[in-house]
Parts: structure tokens; C-alpha cells; sequence
């Protein structure tokens, strides 16, 4: 008996080793003090996996990047992305929690509906002051913005002729704008962005580099996410006064640029009659319904798979103004008043930005 024990053990071991370095549907990455490795094989080259990964993904399947907003990292066991909104299977119970990869179908035991990379990065700050840990955590994000261009120029080095999407929440859109800059190839796709946690001119700004004129643009909003969009702009270190959150809409007209916001009656109208059936918003005031709402997923997959009528020409045709105004805008139309007492207040008692 204890025989049949110690094989079975051996044998877990090993399927479990092998699992680890075969081809899988949803790759890890950290970028961890100026370095990119895979949590689980730390040892081994990326770019050696990532090719080991990319042979077995099918031409016409998405690879798609997931770049995670504020308070989660790798180094923190509870708010490591792996295990939660990268994970293929969620391990932690929560209705903030949904496996991105699994709602986007890309989480089979193969690559043949495509590829998720989660990039994992240090989005935490120990610092007490709210305006403190802000400001850590957005220079920090322009720094990842160079890590995340180096995997897609990693990316590009392996598969030349494959188009890179990504995903990004909150202050992850700032990393996606800020590698813009570091991109030596023009092979981004289409890029979502939700509930973006940037200044329109900063956006502004990294659209002018050359890897932004092949992407296409998928500005993610909600009038849900207008608090969260407020305390941005207030502890964020904006670069110039009545300078807005990309999530209160992106003025500045694109052709590879769309804004969308998703629980605007008329959107939802709109994207109903194009067969995205979304619930509608069940919260006041919700930062995760971008990807906690049912039925939102319809509208990445169609994105990411390249549907017809959603290139952001497309969108931007068909959904026309569809957006409304800021929901509180009446009750913070002083300076802000409201928010003072809010700075000193720890991070750790308030929703992620």
C-alpha cells in the first residue's frame, strides 16, 4: 500500500512539473525589479518559452496581453493577478474576481483559441498618504511601460508577422500608453482599455510615437466609474490643470481611436442590435464592472476577434456621441472640497483606482 502511495506521488510530481513547462493557453509573466521572467520557471529564458508557447498557437488566434490596474502584485500572495484575473481557475472567491482568460475563451489546456499573456508588475505602495501612494505607483507605471515593451518587442523578435492585443483595467492603461514609446515595431492590434486610469494629454501625447499608428484603440468608460475616475484626477500628478481621467471620455479625435461607454442607454441599444446582449449596470458606483458585468465579454471577444463592424471607424460611426455626463459631476463642482479629508486616509481603506 505504502508502495502505490509513494507512485502516485512521484507521478502527481511529475505531471505537475510537466504542466508547468508545456504549452499552456495562459503565460505568466513578472516584471519584478527591471527583470521579466516566468514566475514558475525562473531560471529559464523567456523568449525560449515564449516560442515554445507561440508554435502551437493557431494563425488566426488572438494573442492578448493582460496588464492589471492599482493594489494588485506578484509579490503579495492575496493580490497576485496569477491567481486571480489572469488565472485560468480562480482560486479566491469574490465578486470583484472574474478569470479574464476564461471569459475571453482563450482558457483551454491548449493554445488553439489563442494565447493569454498576464504581465504582472508592482502596482502596491507602502506609503500612508493617499496622494502619496498615487503618485508611487503612476511614476512606477511609466517605468513598466518599458518592461511591457519589451516583451512585445520580445514578442515580435519570435513571431514577426503577428499582430499583439492587449487588455488592460485602470492604471494598467497608463503602462500599455507609456511602452508606446519603447515599441521598435509597429505590430500592436487592437487595444482595451478599461476605465483607463490616464490624463487625456498624456495619451495624447504617446499616440504620436510610431507602434501607436498601426494599433487600434478601444477607450472602455462608464459613468459607474466616475468617483474613481474623481479621486484620479485629484491624487494623481496631473499635467496641467482641468485635465481629465481618460475614463470621463477622450475628446481628441482618432481614426484608430473609439470611445465606449458601457452603460450608456444608447450604446447598449446600439450594441444590442449588433448581438452584444450586456446586462445593465446593477451599481451606483462600481470600478470592476468592466469586467465583472455580465455579458461585457461579448463585446472583448467581437473586439479581439476581429468581428466585423467593431474596428473603431466602425464603432465610432455607429455609436456616434453615445456618452453622458459625468453622474456627480454637480456634487464636487468646487475645487474638490469634499476630497480633502480623504488624504489622509490609507490606500489599503479604499477601492483600487
Amino acid at each position: 500500500m505504502f508502495t502505490v502511495l509513494l507512485f502516485l506521488a512521484v507521478m502527481k510530481h511529475i505531471t505537475i512539473k510537466q504542466d508547468t513547462s508545456s504549452p499552456m493557453s495562459v503565460f505568466r509573466v513578472n516584471s519584478v525589479n527591471g527583470r521579466l521572467f516566468h514566475p514558475d520557471l525562473p531560471a529559464r529564458d523567456l523568449a525560449v518559452l515564449l516560442a515554445e508557447n507561440l508554435k502551437t498557437v493557431p494563425v488566426g488566434s488572438p494573442i492578448i496581453i493582460m496588464v492589471h490596474g492599482y493594489k494588485f502584485s506578484p509579490l503579495v500572495h492575496a493580490n497576485n493577478p496569477h491567481r486571480t484575473i489572469f488565472a485560468r481557475h480562480v482560486d479566491r472567491k469574490h465578486w470583484k474576481i472574474r478569470s479574464w482568460p476564461r471569459q475571453m475563451g482563450v482558457a483551454q489546456y491548449d493554445n488553439r483559441g489563442g494565447l493569454a499573456i498576464g504581465f504582472a508588475w508592482h502596482a502596491r505602495s507602502d506609503y500612508f498618504l493617499a496622494r502619496t501612494a498615487v503618485h508611487q505607483v503612476y511614476d512606477r507605471a511609466e517605468l513598466e511601460g518599458a518592461q511591457l515593451a519589451r516583451l512585445i518587442n520580445i514578442l515580435h523578435d519570435i513571431a514577426p508577422n503577428r499582430k499583439i492585443d492587449i487588455m488592460a483595467h485602470s492604471m494598467g492603461a497608463r503602462v500599455v500608453l507609456q511602452s508606446l514609446r519603447h515599441i521598435l515595431h509597429q505590430n500592436l492590434g487592437r487595444v482595451v482599455m478599461m476605465g483607463g486610469a490616464e490624463f487625456g494629454a498624456v495619451a495624447l501625447a504617446a499616440l504620436q510615437y510610431p507602434a501607436a499608428r498601426s494599433a487600434q484603440f478601444y477607450n472602455i468608460t462608464a459613468r459607474q466609474n466616475d468617483f474613481y475616475d474623481l479621486l484620479f484626477e485629484r491624487f494623481a500628478p496631473s499635467p496641467g490643470p482641468a485635465n481629465r481621467a481618460l475614463g470621463m471620455d477622450f475628446p481628441f479625435r482618432r481614426s484608430n481611436w473609439v470611445n465606449i461607454q458601457i452603460d450608456c442607454t444608447s450604446v447598449l441599444q446600439c450594441l444590442g442590435m449588433m448581438g452584444i446582449r450586456m446586462a445593465r449596470p446593477s451599481a451606483g458606483f462600481c470600478h470592476w464592472s468592466f469586467y465583472t458585468r455580465d455579458g461585457v465579454f461579448g463585446l472583448y471577444h467581437a473586439i479581439f476577434r476581429r468581428e466585423a463592424g467593431f474596428s473603431p471607424a466602425e464603432l465610432s460611426m455607429r455609436l456616434g456621441n453615445g456618452a453622458q455626463p459625468r453622474k456627480i459631476r454637480a456634487m464636487f463642482k468646487l475645487p474638490y472640497l469634499s476630497f480633502t479629508w480623504l488624504r489622509g486616509l490609507s490606500y489599503r481603506h479604499r477601492a483600487g483606482l
